[in-house]
């Protein structure tokens, strides 16, 4: 679960992190995509092992449109990407994990 988020950065089993990073089945790893312009399915799913259910998009401050590529790419593998501002990534980054979901989010700050 992320324990909090805001100034920045997120809390996640009592470590501080500072996006970008990705998170699946409660690990965060280091994601080296720091604009939304360039991120891609293949960045994302080269960091966790496992098939999620859905992606989460964190966008940052505000939410944006994903490049077309990730929304294609997103489409044609048949994992859900849902787009949305950082925050509002990691409160259904929460939810999902409460109901069981496998649930991954990729976090820009």
């Amino acid at each position: 679960m992320i324990e909090g988020y805001g100034a920045g950065g997120l809390k996640l089993a009592g470590t501080i992190y500072r996006p970008p990073l990705v998170i699946f089945d409660d690990v965060a790893r280091l994601w080296s995509v720091t604009r939304i312009e360039d991120a891609t399915l293949d960045s994302i799913l080269d960091l966790i092992a496992g098939q999620p259910e859905i992606i989460l998009l964190g966008c940052g401050a505000k939410t944006l449109l994903p490049p077309k590529p990730l929304r294609e790419s997103a489409r044609m593998s048949g994992v859900p990407l849902e787009t949305m501002d950082t925050g509002a990534a990691c409160r259904t980054y929460n939810i999902l994990m409460n109901e069981g979901r496998r649930v991954a989010a990729a976090l820009l700050a």
